[in-house]
């Protein structure tokens, strides 16, 4: 029996991955990728820190996450 496994593109398994942290973090807010700053308020006073790397590789979105609470900021593209 022949194996139809089909390997996946480095594109691909980011995509994944980030569905997956999609699907288990608490999204605090949306903000499109235009709108967006380097310092993005969270709502508990904190800050999303968004580095230029992170806005350089979104394809769909990006999950960012809060550094002092369990929120997630999700950027689209």
């Amino acid at each position: 029996m022949k194996s139809t496994k089909r390997l996946t593109t480095a594109g691909e398994e980011r995509s994944l991955a980030s569905h997956l942290k999609e699907s288990r973090s608490v999204i605090g807010e949306e903000v499109k990728l235009s709108e967006s700053s380097d310092e993005e308020p969270c709502r508990c006073g904190g800050f999303y820190d968004i580095s230029e790397a992170d806005l350089d590789q979104i394809v769909d979105f990006a999950l960012i996450d809060c550094a002092h609470c369990s929120l997630t900021l999700k950027v689209l593209a």
